[in-house]
């Protein structure tokens, strides 16, 4: 696997980006308990197990932001039913993903 840096600037924009879209990181290595007011969990489709912390081997969890009482995007998350952390909690649509990536 080839291992890459981003530049101070690459990852500013990364910030930029997500705080854009509604979107909080998970801290790492962690598993949440609660989710904040207007918000949702969401991660992603790396293989897991119920207590797997985030940012470990691949596995990434974030709050996204609602926007009234739809997901933003809603066409790339589905309700997940895997028991990671307890929480209700959404994943990112494998389908989606392969269709048109997802920032």
């Amino acid at each position: 696997m080839k291992h890459f840096e981003l530049t101070p600037a690459e990852l500013q924009r990364s910030f930029e980006v997500k705080r854009r879209m509604g979107m909080r990181q998970v801290p790492p290595v962690t598993i949440p308990t609660k989710v904040p007011d207007g918000y949702v969990l969401v991660h992603n489709n790396v293989p897991h197990k119920v207590d797997t912390p985030n940012e470990r081997n691949g596995f990434r969890a974030r709050f996204q932001k609602r926007r009234g009482n739809k997901l933003v995007p809603s066409d790339k998350l589905v309700r997940c039913g895997c028991d990671w952390s307890g929480l209700a909690h959404y994943r990112l649509d494998t389908i989606a993903v392969r269709r048109g990536g997802v920032a």
